[in-house]
């Protein structure tokens, strides 16, 4: 594969407004923090991302990022021809792994990284995934050394990139699959690693993983890290009680008290880590979200109220793009086998089943009706369609604090720990 060095995709800018919308609209809540700390356009940076919700995670930092992105991506994605062309139009660029099985992976990295190099020579921005790896847990996974040989490689081809910019980008989320959950973006504070790498004796793999270390450092301040595994439990409760109390306009103050939270439960020996997990694992075989259970704990009602005021106006469409999802549903089940692909998959589905129910409304509106009441009809249907989300909103919710009440009232022990954990947090916190 030949890559050009070009830093601006038509592709990328023509696509970037309606999957924008989309994604806006798939989301219910978007929290981001940061972002005036990107560095100035016109300067080479290197972005660094947690690693959590498959293809999601790059879309939500193209997105969110002021300008075009260009990532390094897993090589498989590129084996079909006609989707190669695509993803790299995207501004993608392949790179391969050491379990991929493909000839001269150490050549086709090479040609890879001279693509990024002479990109960013030009003042482009190159996200790339340091963990290798995806999984939706959230946690920080260890760090591929492929990230301090890329700096390395740069400055030593360029003495000018020695010095650039390398930014945090944390994506993280209320929930992977279901649409209309929430989603945080934050930015950290750019940093340099020049003086890791460069100027410096001694073993190359002691200066990696220099290197890695203060990656990892900068990632912990500014993605939500609640690993280990023996504090997890605890740690997804910490984090579902403190966003109901202070919810996402205060993430950051939410984050830097879980961090606090987790360096003391690090060491905890009450047995509270036992029963959380305990408690974690009943949920999941009752299948009950913890955020439903913590909500009842909390005594929340369902917004039922708010349901019915929506939904006279909201009800055509409703009825109108509910086929259109129940079939992006479909499709997701049958075409997903990795289950960290299921929101992607949603969102693509959804995206088309919405673009082909309304291109089959305006054809027929306007060939069937005069042209005036066919825009008043399209009209009152696309608001009528926007009022549909806070009202379907409004429907899971009131239906996952009905299954918490269907759970808990044949499972009151477990209703008792919940409480029990939850006022052990409101001590802690």
């Amino acid at each position: 594969m030949k890559f050009s060095y070009r830093t601006f995709s038509w592709l990328y800018a023509l696509m970037f407004p309606l999957v924008y919308a989309f994604a806006r609209l798939f989301y219910r809540r978007w929290a981001l923090f940061g972002r005036e700390r990107f560095p100035k356009s016109g300067e080479p940076v290197l972005i660094v991302s947690n690693h959590q919700n498959a293809l999601i995670d790059p879309l939500l930092c193209c997105l969110t990022a002021p300008r075009q992105l260009h990532f390094l991506t897993r090589a498989d994605v590129f084996r079909n021809k006609v989707f190669r062309y695509f993803v790299l139009a995207l501004n993608m660029l392949p790179v391969y792994r050491v379990h991929d099985h493909e000839d001269g992976k150490k050549d086709r990295n090479e040609r890879s990284f001279r693509a990024v190099i002479g990109r960013m020579q030009r003042g482009a921005v190159v996200g790339i995934f340091p963990e290798g790896n995806h999984g939706n847990r959230k946690v920080l996974r260890p760090l591929k050394k492929g990230l301090a040989q890329l700096l390395e490689m740069m400055g030593e081809r360029d003495p000018k990139l020695r010095q650039v910019k390398v930014m945090v980008m944390g994506v993280d989320y209320d929930d992977y699959d279901r649409a209309r959950s929430s989603v945080v973006v934050n930015f950290g504070e750019p940093f340099q690693v020049d003086d890791l790498l460069f100027g410096k004796d001694g073993d190359t793999m002691e200066r990696y993983r220099a290197v890695m270390h203060r990656v990892r450092e900068k990632m912990e301040a500014t993605i939500l890290h609640l690993g280990p595994d023996r504090v997890y439990p605890y740690m997804r409760m910490a984090e579902v009680y403190l966003l109901e109390h202070e919810g996402y306009a205060d993430w950051p103050e939410v984050h830097r008290k879980l961090s606090a939270l987790r360096e003391k439960m690090v060491h905890d020996d009450s047995g509270v880590l036992e029963r959380a997990k305990t408690c974690s694992e009943q949920l999941v075989e009752r299948k009950l979200p913890l955020k439903a259970a913590v909500q009842f704990a909390l005594n929340r009602k369902p917004p039922l109220v708010k349901a019915i005021v929506l939904g006279f106006p909201a009800l055509p469409g409703f009825l109108l793009n509910a086929p259109g999802w129940q079939l992006a549903l479909w499709a997701t089940r049958r075409a997903v086998v990795d289950p960290h692909f299921n929101s992607t998959f949603r969102l693509l589905f959804g995206m088309l089943a919405v673009l082909l129910t309304w291109a089959m409304l305006i054809a027929v509106s306007f060939s069937l009706l005069p042209a005036a009441i066919a825009a008043v009809l399209l009209g009152v249907l696309f608001v009528s369609s926007l009022i549909a989300l806070p009202f379907s909103d409004a429907l899971v919710d009131c239906d996952l604090l009905w299954r918490a009440e269907r759970v808990f009232k044949h499972g009151e022990p477990l209703l008792s720990q919940v409480k029990a954990l939850i006022s052990d947090l409101e001590k802690r916190v």
